[in-house]
């Protein structure tokens, strides 16, 4: 079982607005908004919050939306994020 990811009341308030408000509508310009889309298939959108970077994971089993939060570490070469699922998940949908 995943460990549940360490958030603070504020940055659990600001994911959930940025996934009402902003990830949503990246997922309908991008089409990923029916929810017969197979189940297989995953959008991954990510946003930072201070100095934490997170990953949205966001896909439909039976037609119901998931959203798991994954909070990413910097890369090798310290150029970019990469999701760190050993820090945890939470699920927001």
């Amino acid at each position: 079982m995943t460990e549940e990811l360490a958030l603070s009341d504020y940055e659990r308030g600001f994911l959930m607005g940025f996934f009402e408000f902003e990830a949503k509508q990246k997922m309908r310009e991008e089409g990923f908004d029916d929810p017969n889309i197979d189940s297989s298939e995953t959008f991954w959108i990510g946003v930072q919050c201070g100095t934490r970077m997170f990953d949205f994971a966001v896909y439909y089993i039976d037609k119901n939306l998931n959203a798991i939060v994954y909070e990413c570490s910097p890369s090798d070469d310290g150029t970019n994020w990469v999701t760190n699922m050993s820090l945890g998940s939470e699920r927001l949908i």
